[in-house]
């Protein structure tokens, strides 16, 4: 593997948000924190109001390991970002507590955290927004999904692109999941297909 530097994604996204109004961004997969913040910084330098979702690939699901930045590193970018979508155990990593649900609560008093429920084993396949003062529960649409390669990477970028139509936060995720799910039942296989549009599906989540 060969990263890409912090100078070659600047260098690729700023033709992008110099021409366009580009007012979400999501990052994923990036080499370290250190990137992330040199990379928001040039952004929001050319487009202020730009709104950012880290997805936090920080191991691939056959298992072999990014990279092991310490939480400290992690704690430094979450100020930056409106919303962190990790796993349990990207929660676990980035906040150095030792459950997920103890780490995103942290987390949440600097940037919203979606804590997905694909590894979760008290709350299996339910997502969890945290905020600094609430934490809502989405269940998943039906009792049965295939597995499918990159599915984080579907509801972060969904829930990017359903936040850029408009929709808060809350219903921009409850949007994000719906997706998800569908590309997740689109095939039985590990590869999935996606649909043109994302609908809002109304489903109220609970708040605690």
């Amino acid at each position: 593997m060969e990263w890409i530097s912090a100078d070659n994604i600047i260098a690729q996204a700023l033709p992008l948000v110099q021409q366009y109004p580009v007012d979400y961004c999501k990052i994923g997969i990036v080499s370290h924190p250190d990137t992330i913040a040199e990379v928001i910084t040039a952004l929001r330098a050319v487009r202020p109001g730009l709104t950012f979702i880290l997805d936090p690939v920080l191991r691939a699901s056959a298992g072999y390991v990014f990279h092991n930045a310490i939480h400290e590193k992690w704690a430094a970018i979450l100020p930056l970002l409106t919303l962190l979508t990790p796993n349990d155990d990207e929660a676990v990593a980035m906040s150095g507590l030792p459950d997920g649900e103890n780490g995103a609560r942290v987390m949440a008093q600097h940037c919203a955290v979606l804590l997905k429920g694909g590894h979760r084993t008290l709350k299996p396949g339910v997502d969890t927004l945290y905020t600094a003062h609430s934490a809502t529960d989405f269940s998943p649409p039906g009792n049965i999904a295939f597995p499918k390669h990159g599915s984080g990477c579907v509801l972060s970028a969904s829930i990017t692109a359903a936040m850029a139509t408009g929709l808060q936060l809350k219903d921009a995720c409850i949007a994000g999941k719906d997706y998800t799910y569908r590309y997740l039942m689109s095939s039985p296989s590990l590869v999935g297909w996606h649909e043109p549009a994302i609908s809002l599906n109304r489903r109220s989540g609970k708040t605690e």
